[in-house]
């Protein structure tokens, strides 16, 4: 489960959209995120809202799809390899 003397293992990954249902976000990657080894996760939004850069934090890692993920226009690009 983790590695290095206890330290967990992150994987970085990408907030991918295809279709800016909302029209707030635009197309392309629109944030970064980590995924840590219990799949708790965190995404950083490229964008503003009120001149604000935005971050979120999740219990699982598939709630992020789940919330953004609209219908599949938006998926999540594994950087490195998903934990186990």
């Amino acid at each position: 489960m983790s590695t290095m003397a206890g330290r967990s293992r992150v994987a970085r990954v990408a907030l991918y959209r295809e279709v800016d249902v909302s029209r707030v976000s635009g197309c392309g990657v629109i944030a970064d995120g980590a995924v840590w080894d219990d799949g708790s996760a965190v995404i950083y939004w490229r964008g503003t809202t009120s001149g604000i850069r935005q971050h979120e934090s999740f219990r699982h890692w598939s709630e992020i799809e789940a919330i953004h993920g609209h219908g599949g226009r938006t998926r999540l690009v594994w950087i490195d390899p998903p934990p186990a």
